[in-house]
């Protein structure tokens, strides 16, 4: 399978999909056995040009990441995004005012993202 235009900046598995984040096309969920795309999410526009080629996209260069059904992808418009796995749908997002481009850690009790200002943020999850 081949995308149209971008680059792939990071990929994880879940069961049978590919979750891939893109300079241009967003996070994209692949069925790896039909190579067929399932869903695509776009994020908003980057805060600041931290791919050259691509000035004025929306671009993610961090991984996406799977917990509990969702996936969860910061992006360089300074949110963290968690998708409902199934199908791309945005459940909820948190913005933390600098691009993430870091994939974030999933821990015991909470998650955690790197900020491209130097910030380590921490959240509790219930």
């Amino acid at each position: 399978m081949e995308l149209d235009d971008g680059s792939i900046t990071g990929l994880t598995g879940a069961g049978d999909h590919i979750l891939m984040s893109t300079e241009t096309n967003g996070v994209q969920c692949i069925d790896a056995l039909a190579g067929e795309l399932l869903w695509r999410f776009d994020p908003g526009p980057d805060l600041m040009d931290a791919t050259p080629m691509h000035r004025g996209d929306a671009t993610l260069l961090a991984a996406p990441v799977c917990w509990e059904g969702h996936a969860l992808i910061g992006g360089n418009d300074g949110v963290l995004y968690f998708l409902e796995a199934s199908s791309g749908e945005c459940a909820a997002q948190l913005f933390v005012g600098a691009p993430i481009t870091a994939a974030p850690c999933v821990l015991a009790d909470g998650i955690c993202v790197a900020t491209w200002d130097g910030r380590l943020i921490g959240y509790a999850l219930a």
